[in-house]
């Protein structure tokens, strides 16, 4: 989990709820943060309405890079809406720096289209989706610099397949779910590295007790006469319900039966784990038992900050699956895992640090999972307006202000908005140890956030110009604004 300072000033446009919706009423191109980011965006929508996607990739910390890109003026302005065409960019650079995780080239989406070039634009074929032997060749066109590049693009387009037109799939939704799918991953990059963690990998497999496991069988088997459909909110991107649906042999058939099961079997196992005393661990959610078919898939995210905190997968049974489905995981030292498991197995897991998911689709016909969720005491963790998590008690020295200097800087990140309230186009610089790093070029009334420390600064300039103009020196997480006029400092 190292964190470079002098590669860490990038933007973070994507980090925010309200941002996001501010940028899809703008039509502001979607920021990918991996290729997995992209994958999982392109196949939220069912095959016969997926969009081709025309991409810019760019690298904001390169000055010539950027300011040829503030020239395209790219923008989804004069493009077909988003039920046509997804409209992205990648920072070639950021990536790599900016997750708390290992960020490996299987995750580089530059990689996956062997971009090398800033910048770059080109269009990819609604039939990607990134996986072996999915229609992946000859999967994208690349604009040759000359000429007009939107005129270019809507004559490639113009040839491709036209998505279909679906009253269950409203442009709205489809916005929507671009934003769920795009906070998730922010969430996964972001979240994890500023809270605290009990265990060093932040899972453990063992075998379920043979208590447990009589327990959650005998229930399965007293209910599954009451067997139903899972529902889920149309703009949810954590499964693809919309391809294969789920069932349901809910707990919430006999309540006292689902706590005793929980506090009698999973919390003693959760404590030993963890070191969290039984008495200090609140249980917040025991859901299931949830049944997935072939075809599904669970995309990976973290678990909601507030009260999923350390919890338990039980694996109760599988029917006739052909090969593993494995539990994608990032440990707790940023490296990717696949867990496997068996019927009668359990996963204790950090499930607010944990990014988990299980993100290729199930070969088999059923596999059944129930899922337990303890909050220890004192645990008051909340995500802010941007998705920033903090405590308001500074649980275990986490989610106040501190001196970057002298405290891990993932505690003392502190996040600030940018923007231009000038006439012309602006330059913004970090003022770095070694020199001036730009952050971007802002047309006027446009903005940026970046994580950064308190008593850092950053200065204004010209487009084209790294000399300074106006400067600003960070105190906390508001908003600094370029205006006109100013006197040259």
């Amino acid at each position: 989990m190292g964190f470079d300072t002098q590669r860490f000033h990038v933007c973070t446009a994507l980090w925010l709820t309200l941002c996001l919706m501010a940028s899809f009423v703008d039509a502001a191109p979607v920021n990918f943060v991996s290729a997995f980011h992209f994958m999982d965006l392109v196949r939220d929508t069912p095959y016969h309405l997926r969009a081709p996607t025309v991409m810019a990739f760019i690298n904001n910390s390169d000055s010539e890079c950027a300011g040829r890109f503030s020239k395209l003026s790219y923008s989804q302005k004069g493009l077909p809406d988003r039920n046509e065409l997804l409209v992205g960019r990648y920072d070639m650079e950021a990536q790599f720096h900016y997750a708390w995780f290992k960020f490996t080239e299987d995750m580089d989406l530059a990689a996956r289209f062997g971009i090398t070039t800033c910048p770059t634009i080109v269009i990819v074929r609604p039939e990607w989706t990134g996986r072996e032997g999915e229609n992946n060749t000859d999967n994208h066109l690349t604009w040759d610099g000359k000429g007009n590049w939107r005129a270019w693009v809507k004559k490639q387009i113009s040839k491709m397949h036209i998505p279909e037109s679906d009253p269950e799939w409203p442009l709205s939704r489809i916005r929507s779910r671009d934003q769920v799918e795009t906070r998730t991953h922010m969430r996964i990059s972001k979240v994890p590295a500023k809270l605290p963690m009990y265990t060093e990998k932040g899972y453990k497999k063992i075998p379920m007790p043979d208590g447990l496991y009589e327990a959650m069988t005998a229930f399965r088997k007293k209910h599954e006469g009451k067997r139903s459909s899972e529902a889920w909110d149309p703009v949810s991107t954590q499964l693809n319900f919309h391809e294969a649906k789920m069932t349901m042999v809910s707990l919430d058939h006999d309540p006292a039966e689902r706590r005793r099961i929980a506090d009698t079997f999973v919390r003693p196992i959760l404590a030993n784990w963890t070191g969290v005393a039984e008495n200090d661990m609140a249980l917040k959610a025991m859901y299931g038992i949830r049944e997935y078919y072939n075809g599904n898939e669970l995309r990976t995210h973290i678990d909601v900050i507030k009260t999923h905190v350390l919890s338990a997968i039980l694996n109760i049974d599988q029917e006739d699956v052909s090969e593993p489905w494995p539990l994608e995981v990032i440990n707790h030292q940023g490296e990717r895992e696949l867990i496997t498991m068996e019927p009668k197995e359990m996963v204790l897991y950090e499930s607010a640090t944990l990014p988990h998911g299980r993100p290729y689709p199930l070969k088999g016909f059923r596999f059944t999972n129930a899922f337990v969720h303890y909050q220890p005491t004192g645990w008051d963790f909340v995500e802010d307006t941007d998705g920033v998590p903090y405590s308001p008690t500074n649980y275990r020295g986490f989610g106040q202000k501190i001196d970057p200097e002298v405290a891990d800087p993932n505690q003392g990140v502190r996040r600030a908005q940018f923007r231009n309230d000038g006439a012309d186009t602006m330059s913004l610089f970090w003022k770095g140890a070694s020199g001036p790093v730009l952050q971007g070029t802002l047309k006027s009334g446009e903005a940026l956030h970046i994580d950064t420390f308190e008593s850092h600064e950053f200065f204004w300039a010209k487009s084209a110009s790294d000399t300074a103009v106006t400067s600003h020196t960070v105190a906390d997480d508001v908003i600094y604004v370029h205006h006109e006029p100013h006197e040259e400092l």
